[in-house]
């Protein structure tokens, strides 16, 4: 049997005739050990720089690195085996387009065909689509997607997940990483599933690699109904709902422009779901695997993007917004044109989410409207750091929040939790990085997202409302901001005003030389006390703040309280300083973290204000604190 290519982009799937990964004996066990060693291994996806360095886009990966994708196949496969009502359970395998995917992807699929899983290979495959795949096919009982999400090129990775389409829940991810670094210094484990792997029968791994067509065309086909789904926010009224939609997109000539970036959504359902939502559709670097510019979609990776959108105005003005997805195309960044500043600029994250959140509320209540089910109470859910804009807008529709460390695993999990309380929570996501999961979807999705803002700009004379921006301004006590031709930018003028560090900030990332993050957070705490003193009667004529109240995160507990004794563990989660009023009222907030992927320590300021000047000061404050609290005595 010779090599077996993709047809499309021409990269080698693999070659069944030849053993992989290498034999153990040809692995020296310290190469092993410092391979494993520069893992990042989080809650959020394991993550390693499998090529010859970061930037690097060669396709092949170390003996190491293969050895342990073994085992970490083995490790996944003993996890569905041990929960299985069935044998042999069923996993979904999938990739992002980033050049070391296939060689992990084979090796991958070999391990887990090793020991008794039937593999369903998908090749390349955006993160939201294997996910739907795997919640909406019941035999499917989890997936591994080989991602690094939006870290450079040479990086790559991997998220795990069972049949519920989503990531591992935290302690169950905090278990698998801890059984895998078990199995993975075990010398015995692994050459155990070493000569396992490699004396997998080539018929097998021939015929396994040359299905992969098979189920991808079911997994597009899966995702499509999915999306429809969460689009109209129906599962009975789906189609009806899509007419109504698609129409008032249709008249109002709207039309998107993409720059895939070779990413993963290059070869999803992208283009046939915008089209079906009314809209015209136009796209650069569409090709799966060419990768032209940085794979993060933030700062000048949005220029193509933006640069395109502004060249499709001037010959059609109906093209308003325009998308970058990242190379797993679960995060989409929007650039929008803006009639009044005459402009195309990035939509920044926490005003995106909070759009999203607007026009999903609203959505809601229109379609519960005259129903048994209006009275059913609605929640959102989002991360720590999400701007407290959420809160004023939810207060607006009758809705609750629900905050949870950062991570889509943590948001997800709590949301299913208050689901349990009766809550109804139609949407839930990371205001701080804008990623923003509309129910039932599991993950953040560029395309359910552009739904939502297809609803609140053009969805008109719906359900006896003229268009969702009525009710908006209705529920918010804003009427006075109504307009019958509005655009995006009158909407986000009546948007609860906040200045928010954004993710791309250069402040909003830290060095930090402490490496013991309980000893760093109770240094600050210590040193806050001290600079609270300082400042206070300066806080309170700036920002009207009198009291402030600490809240650290972990996983979904929200703990409020100061000191240690408020939280567990090596204290890695999120710890926020909430500020407020002399009548009791949140007006802001300052929070820290450390990343769970990246070697940064994450800062982040939120203040009730327009002038974007006071989010910096108190910002620096913030960070000036952290600093003192680094540099003093353990």
């Amino acid at each position: 049997m010779a090599a077996i290519y993709e047809p499309v982009s021409g990269r080698s799937l693999g070659d069944p005739d030849q053993p992989q990964p290498p034999a153990a004996t040809t692995v020296d066990p310290d190469a092993l050990e410092r391979a494993l060693d520069s893992y990042i291994l989080s809650v959020s996806g394991w993550r390693n720089v499998f090529a010859d360095n970061e930037d690097a886009d060669t396709r092949h990966i170390g003996d190491a690195d293969a050895v342990l994708m073994a085992v970490a196949g083995r490790t996944v496969a003993e996890l569905l085996r041990e929960r299985s009502t069935r044998f042999p359970p069923c996993i979904a395998l999938g990739l992002d387009s980033r050049p070391t995917g296939p060689a992990i992807g084979d090796v991958l699929m070999r391990s887990l065909l090793a020991y008794d899983i039937v593999v369903r290979y998908l090749y390349v495959a955006a993160a939201p689509e294997i996910m739907a795949y795997t919640k909406m096919t019941a035999e499917i009982e989890g997936f591994v997607y080989v991602t690094a999400s939006h870290n450079p090129i040479g990086h790559n990775g991997l998220k795990i997940g069972l049949g519920n389409g989503a990531v591992l829940e935290r302690d169950r991810a905090l278990a698998l990483i801890d059984r895998f670094r078990s199995n993975a210094a075990d010398a015995a484990y692994v050459r155990e599933t070493v000569d396992a792997t490699r004396a997998l029968a080539a018929a097998r791994i021939h015929h396994n690699h040359l299905s992969f067509a098979r189920w991808k065309q079911q997994s597009l086909q899966t995702y499509a109904a999915f999306v429809r789904t969460v689009v109209s926010g129906s599962s009975e009224r789906t189609s009806e709902l899509l007419r109504h939609l698609s129409g008032a997109v249709q008249s109002a000539g709207a039309g998107v422009v993409v720059d895939f970036n070779g990413s993963a959504r290059s070869c999803s359902i992208d283009r046939l779901m915008l089209r079906e939502l009314g809209f015209k559709f136009f796209s650069i670097n569409d090709s799966a695997g060419y990768i032209a510019h940085t794979i993060i979609p933030e700062g000048d990776a949005l220029l193509p993007c933006m640069e395109l959108l502004e060249d499709k105005r001037l010959q059609d003005p109906g093209y308003q917004a325009g998308y970058v997805p990242d190379n797993d195309g679960d995060r989409g960044s929007l650039v929008v044109y803006f009639p009044r500043r005459k402009r195309v600029i990035p939509l920044p994250a926490q005003q995106g989410f909070a759009l999203a959140v607007v026009a999903e509320l609203a959505w809601r209540r229109l379609l519960l409207a005259d129903s048994a089910a209006a009275a059913e109470p609605l929640a959102v859910v989002a991360n720590d750091a999400t701007s407290l804009r959420l809160e004023e807008i939810a207060a607006a529709f009758g809705a609750r929040v629900f905050r949870a460390e950062v991570g889509e695993a943590n948001v997800v999990s709590l949301a299913q939790l208050v689901r349990t309380q009766g809550y109804v929570v139609p949407i839930l996501g990371e205001g701080s990085n804008g990623g923003t999961i509309i129910h039932p979807s599991t993950v953040r999705d560029p395309l359910t997202a552009l739904g939502s803002l297809a609803k609140l700009l053009y969805a008109r004379n719906f359900e006896s409302v003229e268009d969702l921006f009525s009710f908006w301004c209705s529920a918010a006590d804003c009427r006075y901001a109504y307009r019958p031709d509005y655009t995006i930018e009158d909407v986000i003028g009546t948007l609860p005003a906040y200045q928010t560090t954004a993710t791309t900030d250069g402040n909003a990332v830290m060095r930090i030389h402490t490496t013991d993050h309980a000893l760093l957070k109770r240094n600050y705490e210590q040193e806050f006390q001290k600079q609270w003193q300082k400042v206070r009667s300066e806080l309170q004529a700036r920002f009207g703040i009198v009291t402030a109240e600490q809240i650290n995160y972990e996983g979904i507990e929200a703990r409020h309280g100061f000191g240690p004794d408020f939280r567990t563990g090596t204290q890695r989660g999120g710890l926020k300083m909430l500020f407020r009023d002399r009548d009791q009222q949140e007006v802001g907030f300052v929070w820290m973290r450390g990343s769970g992927t990246e070697p940064v320590f994450r800062v982040l300021a939120d203040i009730r204000s327009s002038d974007p000047a006071d989010q910096l000061w108190l910002l620096n404050w913030h960070r000036s604190i952290i600093e003192a609290a680094d540099h003093r005595p353990g």
